[in-house]
């Protein structure tokens, strides 16, 4: 067995990133065999670079509609607020992507009749439905300390998330989830 242990504490450390609280943690690190018996303890040193993180305000809407009979984009409204937070060095490799899917929205028991979809830069449309996770931003650590990116402060009235309906569908207030995936990944 491979065991990592903090320095002054008895509990091992097997995948535990929440364990390594302070900006450097002493890591002893020693071998030991079924029967106890142990090799001679080193002691690194980790240094934790900062976080990666994902603001988001739940309260973002669409904008109401009349019934339409064809396919209509129907904008947002409301406040749209989704911002990464990068806290970790500086570097080309410190890369991340943000996704979002969702299972779309129902009225009760009732589906919308269309989809949840993003909007490119290029016009071009995708999916948000189901387990269609569609890369919405990506962006790489330039600069020191936080570097915050605003999303959604970067679409216009032509880009970004809408709702693609379908045709008529059924008078209500339609709700949902959107499940965002904020990777640390080349």
């Amino acid at each position: 067995e491979i065991c990592a242990c903090l320095v002054g504490s008895e509990m091992c450390i097997r995948d535990r990133a929440d364990k390594l609280t302070g900006t450097t943690n002493d890591l002893e690190v020693y071998v030991m065999d079924k029967d106890g018996n142990k090799s001679t303890t080193s002691t690194e040193v980790i240094s934790k670079t900062g976080a990666l993180s994902l603001t988001v305000n739940k309260g973002y809407n669409f904008s109401n509609v009349n019934q339409v009979t064809a396919s209509h984009l129907i904008t947002r409204s409301g406040n749209w607020d989704i911002t990464v937070n990068d806290g970790r060095q500086v570097s080309q490799d410190n890369v991340w992507h943000l996704s979002a899917d969702t299972d779309g929205l129902k009225s009760g028991d009732t589906p919308f009749n269309g989809e949840m979809v993003y909007k490119d830069n290029n016009g071009d449309e995708q999916s948000l439905m189901g387990d269609n996770l569609v890369d919405i931003a990506n962006g790489v650590k330039t600069q020191d300390g936080e570097q915050t990116t605003s999303v959604s402060k970067a679409w216009n009235s032509g880009t970004g998330i809408f709702l693609r309906s379908n045709g008529l569908m059924t008078a209500g207030k339609y709700t949902g989830i959107i499940n965002w995936t904020l990777s640390d990944t080349p």
